[in-house]
């Protein structure tokens, strides 16, 4: 997508960059026309790098932080979530989230629930127009079966095939009042 002239904002999640290379990497994506916002990466126990979220869109469109003070808070999101306000596509500008839930635990695991329930605080006051993509480490369906969805007001927005493997656990997730916005992807209603 970073490439592609037609695509106004991206996310990503699991950008693997470390702090001090984060300026580097925001850099170089402004060289090639793209505003990059690059929360930096968690060291893991032996020492490889895990996690770590990304938001961006063309250079020529408003970014600008979206409660990040609030996002900070929250231990709980550090390095796994984290949001701009872009302005595009909706009149008061679109709040583009990506988030990326700890990997082999399962999405009823409390550390995954912290993550899911501290995000939900944050997106609440976002209003009515946002989109939360990401690496949920799970299917859609087992992150319908926690309620989050009616927590935040949102639906998932998936793929039609599989994302990693044979399951899909990359999607987005959607205000309601967005969802009717949805034309190149399958919704579950929440």
């Amino acid at each position: 997508l970073v490439g592609s002239e037609m695509c106004i904002r991206d996310r990503i999640q699991e950008v693997k960059t470390e702090k001090e290379e984060c300026p580097e990497y925001e850099d170089s994506a402004r060289c090639t026309g793209w505003k990059l916002a690059v929360q930096p990466c968690l060291l893991g126990d032996k020492g490889g790098a895990s996690a770590g979220t990304a938001v961006g869109c063309k250079k020529h469109i408003g970014m600008q932080s979206l409660y990040q003070d609030e996002i900070e808070a929250w231990p709980e999101l550090q390095c796994r979530f984290s949001a701009k306000l872009i302005g595009a596509i909706c009149k008061k500008g679109l709040a583009v989230g990506t988030c990326y839930l700890h990997s082999k635990l399962g999405v009823q695991h409390t550390l995954n629930q912290s993550v899911l329930h501290a995000m939900a605080a944050v997106i609440r006051r976002w209003g009515k127009q946002w989109v939360i993509g990401g690496d949920f480490n799970c299917t859609p369906e087992e992150l319908k079966a926690t309620g989050w969805l009616k927590l935040v007001g949102g639906v998932i927005v998936r793929p039609h095939g599989p994302t990693c493997n044979d399951r899909t656990i990359d999607f987005f997730v959607v205000s309601n009042e967005m969802a009717h916005t949805c034309l190149l992807y399958t919704s579950d209603a929440a």
